[in-house]
C-alpha cells in the first residue's frame, strides 16, 4: 500500500490482500456497517475512485497536478470500476453535507419528452446471450466480442450515416441483440449497433480516437476471464460504466 500527499509519495507499506468477492458493501467515511458507534471520519471527499491496477507514481502526479476540477482521471476509463460520479448518486445516511467544489458545474441535459412506452439500450445487453450469460468468460469469447469493432476499420474516415448502422444490423446482428426483453408491458429489442446512433458518431466522422475508445470498452472485461458473467456483473457495468446512448429511450 502506498500513500501520496500532494501528487507525492510519503509512505509504503505491505499488507495482505485477497480478491473481492460479488455482494459487497464498500463504506465511506465510517469503519463497517453494523449498528454499534464506529469511529467517523469528519473531513471531505472529492474525485474517489477506486482502478483496477495500481497507477504509477506518474499517474498519481499526473492527476494531482491537473487539478481537483479536472477529468484527467478519465483517461483510465477501463479500469475506474468505481467512480466519483458513480459515488454521488449513492443513498447516503448520517451527517453527509455537500459542499460547493468551487468548479464550473457542468451544463445539464434537458430530459427528453418520453413516450409511454420506454426501452433501454446499453452494450452490455450482449452478455445476456446464452453464450456469456452464466457462463465462464473465456479469453476466446472474449476476443470474439472485440473483434466487433474491428469491422468498423473499413469505415473510418467516413460519415456514420442511418444506412451503415442499418447495414451493420442486418448483415451483422450480435449474439442477443434481436432478443426481445419485457419492461413492463413493452417489448424491446436491443442491438449492440445502437450505440452509433449516439451524437458521438452518428453523423460523425469515424476517426481512429473513437474506434480505439469503442475497443477500450471491452478491455474492461480483461480482469473478468475465468468468472462466470452473472446478473450482478452486468449490473455493475450498466451502473458504473454506462456508454454513450445507453441511457437514450426510444418505443
Amino acid at each position: 500500500m502506498k500513500t501520496y500527499y500532494n501528487g507525492t509519495l510519503i509512505g509504503s507499506k505491505s499488507v495482505s490482500s485477497a480478491p473481492l468477492e460479488e455482494g459487497g458493501v464498500i463504506t465511506l467515511g465510517r469503519i463497517g456497517s453494523n449498528n454499534w458507534t464506529p469511529p467517523i471520519f469528519g473531513g471531505q471527499l472529492m474525485k474517489l475512485d477506486i482502478f483496477g491496477k495500481v497507477l504509477s507514481s506518474e499517474e498519481i502526479a499526473d492527476i494531482y497536478n491537473a487539478g481537483r476540477c479536472s477529468d484527467v482521471e478519465k483517461k483510465h476509463q477501463e479500469v475506474r470500476f468505481v467512480t466519483w460520479e458513480s459515488i454521488l448518486s449513492q443513498d447516503r445516511t448520517g451527517n453527509v453535507t455537500e459542499v460547493d467544489s468551487g468548479c464550473p458545474a457542468e451544463e445539464e441535459e434537458e430530459e427528453d419528452e418520453k413516450d409511454d412506452c420506454e426501452c433501454t439500450h446499453s452494450i452490455w445487453d450482449i452478455l445476456y446471450d446464452q453464450t456469456y450469460f452464466n457462463q465462464t468468460l473465456t479469453t476466446e469469447k472474449l476476443t470474439e466480442l472485440k473483434s466487433t469493432w474491428n469491422m468498423l476499420e473499413h469505415f473510418v474516415g467516413t460519415l456514420i450515416t442511418e444506412n451503415i448502422v442499418s447495414h451493420y444490423k442486418v448483415f451483422h446482428p450480435m449474439p442477443a441483440e434481436n432478443e426481445v426483453k419485457e419492461y413492463g408491458d413493452c417489448e424491446c429489442t436491443h442491438s449492440i449497433w445502437d450505440m452509433l446512433n449516439d451524437h458521438t458518431y452518428f453523423n460523425q466522422t469515424l476517426t481512429e480516437e473513437k474506434l480505439t475508445e469503442l475497443n477500450a470498452n471491452w478491455n474492461m472485461l480483461d480482469y473478468f476471464v475465468g468468472t462466470p458473467i452473472t446478473e450482478n456483473i452486468i449490473a455493475y457495468f450498466k451502473a458504473y460504466h454506462p456508454m454513450p446512448a445507453e441511457e437514450d429511450d426510444s418505443s
